[in-house]
Protein backbone atom coordinates (compact mmCIF):
# COMPACT_ATOMS: atom_id res chain seq x y z
CA UNK A 1 0.00 0.00 0.00
CA UNK A 2 1.31 3.39 -0.89
CA UNK A 3 -0.05 6.58 0.50
CA UNK A 4 1.02 9.72 -1.27
CA UNK A 5 -0.02 14.02 -1.21
CA UNK A 6 -1.21 15.68 -4.33
CA UNK A 7 -0.82 19.50 -3.08
CA UNK A 8 -2.49 22.23 -4.27
CA UNK A 9 -6.32 22.36 -5.24
CA UNK A 10 -7.87 19.03 -6.79
CA UNK A 11 -8.77 20.10 -10.66
CA UNK A 12 -12.00 18.22 -12.22
CA UNK A 13 -11.51 16.19 -15.12
CA UNK A 14 -12.74 18.91 -17.73
CA UNK A 15 -14.37 17.43 -21.08
CA UNK A 16 -12.96 16.78 -23.91
CA UNK A 17 -12.16 20.02 -26.50
CA UNK A 18 -12.68 19.90 -30.20
CA UNK A 19 -9.86 21.75 -32.21
CA UNK A 20 -11.36 23.61 -35.57
CA UNK A 21 -9.37 20.94 -37.23
CA UNK A 22 -11.59 17.78 -35.96
CA UNK A 23 -8.81 16.65 -33.65
CA UNK A 24 -10.27 16.05 -30.11
CA UNK A 25 -7.84 17.01 -26.88
CA UNK A 26 -7.61 16.98 -23.46
CA UNK A 27 -7.44 20.93 -21.52
CA UNK A 28 -4.34 21.67 -20.73
CA UNK A 29 -5.13 22.63 -17.12
CA UNK A 30 -6.63 18.95 -16.79
CA UNK A 31 -3.39 17.48 -18.54
CA UNK A 32 -1.14 19.43 -16.15
CA UNK A 33 -2.96 17.94 -13.07
CA UNK A 34 -2.97 14.55 -13.93
CA UNK A 35 1.13 14.85 -14.77
CA UNK A 36 1.16 16.43 -11.17
CA UNK A 37 -0.76 13.44 -10.13
CA UNK A 38 1.69 10.91 -12.50
CA UNK A 39 5.05 12.93 -10.96
CA UNK A 40 3.84 12.66 -6.71
CA UNK A 41 2.92 8.81 -7.31
CA UNK A 42 6.27 8.45 -8.72
CA UNK A 43 8.07 10.11 -6.14
CA UNK A 44 6.44 7.99 -3.53
CA UNK A 45 7.39 5.15 -5.12
CA UNK A 46 5.03 4.15 -7.82
CA UNK A 47 7.42 2.87 -10.82
CA UNK A 48 5.64 -0.64 -12.06
CA UNK A 49 2.13 -0.99 -12.61
CA UNK A 50 -0.17 -3.47 -10.33
CA UNK A 51 -1.45 -6.21 -12.03
CA UNK A 52 -5.68 -7.65 -11.36
CA UNK A 53 -8.09 -5.72 -9.39
CA UNK A 54 -6.56 -2.48 -7.25
CA UNK A 55 -8.44 -0.58 -4.27
CA UNK A 56 -8.17 2.86 -4.07
CA UNK A 57 -8.70 5.77 -1.08
CA UNK A 58 -9.35 9.52 -2.12
CA UNK A 59 -9.36 11.87 0.38
CA UNK A 60 -9.85 15.61 -1.30
CA UNK A 61 -9.37 18.55 0.29
CA UNK A 62 -11.08 21.95 -1.43
CA UNK A 63 -10.21 25.36 -0.88
CA UNK A 64 -14.18 26.33 -0.68
CA UNK A 65 -17.49 25.23 -1.14
CA UNK A 66 -17.96 26.13 -4.66
CA UNK A 67 -19.70 23.27 -6.47
CA UNK A 68 -17.50 20.65 -7.87
CA UNK A 69 -18.81 17.62 -9.18
CA UNK A 70 -16.70 14.20 -7.14
CA UNK A 71 -16.71 12.25 -9.97
CA UNK A 72 -14.83 14.51 -11.49
CA UNK A 73 -12.59 15.47 -9.64
CA UNK A 74 -11.56 11.53 -9.07
CA UNK A 75 -11.65 10.77 -12.64
CA UNK A 76 -8.12 13.22 -13.01
CA UNK A 77 -6.86 12.02 -10.15
CA UNK A 78 -7.54 7.92 -11.74
CA UNK A 79 -6.51 9.08 -15.21
CA UNK A 80 -3.13 10.27 -13.92
CA UNK A 81 -2.32 7.20 -11.85
CA UNK A 82 -2.82 5.11 -15.67
CA UNK A 83 0.74 3.56 -16.50
CA UNK A 84 2.11 4.02 -12.97
CA UNK A 85 0.20 2.62 -10.32
CA UNK A 86 -2.12 0.15 -12.46
CA UNK A 87 -2.38 -0.16 -16.48
CA UNK A 88 -5.45 1.61 -16.69
CA UNK A 89 -8.16 3.29 -13.76
CA UNK A 90 -10.54 -0.32 -15.62
CA UNK A 91 -8.42 -2.15 -13.13
CA UNK A 92 -9.93 -0.09 -9.87
CA UNK A 93 -12.52 -2.17 -8.14
CA UNK A 94 -13.06 -0.66 -4.84
CA UNK A 95 -13.23 3.01 -4.60
CA UNK A 96 -13.24 5.14 -1.46
CA UNK A 97 -13.28 9.07 -2.04
CA UNK A 98 -14.21 11.70 0.73
CA UNK A 99 -14.90 15.68 -0.46
CA UNK A 100 -13.53 18.10 2.37
CA UNK A 101 -13.17 21.87 2.76
CA UNK A 102 -9.36 22.98 4.10
CA UNK A 103 -8.74 26.61 2.42
CA UNK A 104 -5.11 26.38 4.09
CA UNK A 105 -4.24 23.66 2.71
CA UNK A 106 -6.37 22.16 -0.18
CA UNK A 107 -4.73 18.52 -1.62
CA UNK A 108 -5.36 15.33 -2.97
CA UNK A 109 -4.58 12.51 -0.19
CA UNK A 110 -4.19 9.15 -2.08
CA UNK A 111 -4.27 5.62 -0.76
Amino acid sequence: MTNFVVPGPPIPKARPRMALSGHVFTPKRTRDYERAVALCACGAGLRTPLDGAVSVTLRLFLANRRRCDIDNLTKSVLDGLNGIAYADDSQVQILHVSRNIDAANPRAEIE
